[in-house]
């Protein structure tokens, strides 16, 4: 029995393979739970050779987990259910993000099939765990899909948490020195890394309609090859600016001298950059499938991902309606303010006290 005042632990255990948006769960996660518990970040290190590595990750992170289990634990992504193999599924939560593993449109090459196949291994284990959370009531349908061995009853959405400092001013100066490096001219905001499912391709194209020298399409992350020529063919290189390796303080001044933030994704398992967007007063646009139209709710102007004009259509809007974007900012800070880490954190320490 639990002495009086002892702290309840909890074990979050972080991935191996660190991609932006998973380490920010974990780490945001970790740090939101009440004074009550005694919160670690589980991280195993692995070396750099391919064959070490999955030899790491699959058995050597697996050891060094079951010595580090906590009264709770929470394993923070689907593809290392596994885990569940050495952490007593009892006290034990497993989140899962997206399904985009089985949704891929790309080319099934050697490494994607050995990516499948070791994602559909992992997510067997899953019928082990307390719960199955998922960031999303989409992610649940989708996860039921793909997986109907799982109870429904056992898959619990709930939404991630939006940290405090989107919903703080950044620096005059700060804002000021990103407008004049972008020639004072107006910001299309879109934040993504280039892959599959972020539609970059038809957002360049859908920016491309919009022959305006004012504006400017701003796109913070990596961008394909493909995407480059895009860019080329479509002779707008010089409207386009691409940006990496911002910090939040960055990040956030763009999102508020921003006219907009595009968010065409054709696939998101919950879709962080529009309520950003909003928590910083910056009007959005958003795909109608997938999670958004759940995140964003009345507060986005949605469009077919699919349709090229629908997209440029919106763009226009925002940029010459101005009872629109000050109605979709107003509904943007309330849309925004219904999502806290602290409500996501006492939500899994409920799940974890329920019989």
């Amino acid at each position: 029995m639990d002495s009086p005042g002892r702290k309840i632990r909890v074990s979050v255990f972080g991935p191996t393979d660190h991609t932006y948006s998973i380490d920010r769960y974990a780490q945001a996660l970790t740090r939101s739970f009440p004074p009550t518990v005694e919160a670690k970040l589980v991280q195993y290190p692995t070396s750099a050779g391919l064959v070490r590595k999955q030899f790491d990750r699959f058995w050597g992170y697996t050891r060094f987990a079951a010595g580090q289990q906590g009264d709770f634990n929470v394993v923070i992504v689907e593809a290392y259910a596994y885990l569940l193999k050495v952490l007593p599924g009892r006290n034990t939560i497993c989140v899962c993000h997206d399904m985009h593993c089985f949704t891929y449109t790309g080319p099934h090459t050697a490494q994607y099939r050995f990516y499948y196949l070791r994602y559909r291994w992992a997510l067997h284990f899953l019928t082990r765990a307390k719960f199955v959370v998922t960031v999303s009531h989409n992610t649940k349908a989708d996860l039921l899909k793909f997986c109907p061995f799982l109870p429904e009853d056992k898959v619990v959405p709930v939404h991630n948490g939006l940290e405090d400092h989107w919903r703080k001013e950044a620096p005059a100066e700060l804002r000021e020195r990103l407008r004049r490096n972008l020639g004072q001219r107006r910001i299309i905001l879109h934040i993504a890394n280039d892959v599959w499912y972020k539609n970059t391709a038809r957002l360049i194209r859908a920016f491309a309609r919009l022959a305006r020298p004012d504006l400017v399409l701003v796109h913070v992350g990596n961008l394909t090859a493909e995407s480059q020529a895009l860019i080329r063919e479509l002779n707008v290189g010089d409207r386009i600016v691409q940006m990496t390796n911002l910090s939040d303080d960055e990040l956030a001044a763009l999102y508020q001298i921003a006219e907009m933030h595009v968010f065409p994704s054709t696939s998101e398992g919950f879709g962080w950059p529009p309520l950003e967007a909003m928590a910083c007063g910056c009007p959005t646009i958003c795909s109608n499938i997938g999670s958004l139209k759940e995140i964003c709710g009345d507060a986005s102007i949605f469009v077919n991902p699919i349709d090229i004009c629908d997209i440029a259509n919106a763009m226009a809007r925002v940029l010459q309606e101005k009872d629109l974007r000050d109605t979709l900012i107003a509904k943007g800070y309330s849309q925004s303010a219904k999502f806290s880490w602290k409500s996501t954190a006492n939500t899994f320490l409920e799940l974890f006290q329920r019989s």
